[in-house]
C-alpha cells in the first residue's frame, strides 16, 4: 500500500508544482528559487527527455505508453513478492514519474518541464524538468544500484 502512495505522492507533486509555475510564470520566463540554487521556468516539451523527437509527437506518445505499460507491470509484479522494498521503491518513483508525465503528455499534447539547476556549465543549465522526471532517474538509479549490488 505505501507503494502505491508513493506512486500517487509523485502525481500530486508534479500535478501541483505544474500548476504554481503555469499560473506564476510565462512560457520562457525564468526566475531563481531556493537560494539561487535552482532556476524556474516554464518550457513545454512535446518531445522525450531533452527535446528529442520534438517533430514526432504521436511517435513520442506511442513510445511513451509502451515504456509506461512495461513498467506498470514491471511495479505490479514486483508489489506481489515478498520483501524488496528497495526494488519496490525504485519501481514506484519510476512508475509515478512516467504515469505523470503521459498523463500530461495525452491531455495537452506535451509536458511542462520548469527546473533547471543553476550551475556554471552552460550545458547543465540548460536542462530544463520536472518532478516527475527527477522520479524516474531517482528510480532507474535506485534499481540499477540495487541490481549491481545485489548479489554480493
Amino acid at each position: 500500500m505505501v507503494f502505491i502512495l508513493i506512486v500517487l505522492a509523485v502525481l500530486a507533486l508534479n500535478f501541483i508544482a505544474g500548476n504554481h509555475v503555469k499560473t506564476t510564470l510565462d512560457e520562457g520566463e525564468s526566475r531563481q528559487a531556493w537560494g539561487g540554487r535552482l532556476i524556474l521556468r516554464r518550457e513545454e516539451n512535446a518531445g522525450a527527455a531533452f527535446g528529442e523527437c520534438a517533430d514526432n509527437p504521436s511517435g513520442v506518445k506511442k513510445l511513451s505508453g509502451i515504456l509506461l505499460l512495461i513498467v506498470g507491470i514491471k511495479f505490479i509484479a514486483a508489489l506481489f513478492k515478498k520483501g524488496e522494498g528497495v526494488r519496490k521503491f525504485g519501481y514506484a518513483l519510476l512508475f509515478g514519474g512516467a504515469l505523470s508525465n503521459f498523463i500530461e503528455r495525452m491531455r495537452k499534447g506535451s509536458v511542462t518541464d520548469y527546473v533547471s539547476l543553476n550551475v556554471n556549465i552552460k550545458r547543465i543549465r540548460r536542462i530544463v524538468f520536472n518532478v516527475a522526471d527527477v522520479c524516474i532517474a531517482l528510480g532507474l538509479i535506485i534499481l540499477i544500484v540495487r541490481k549491481l549490488f545485489k548479489n554480493r
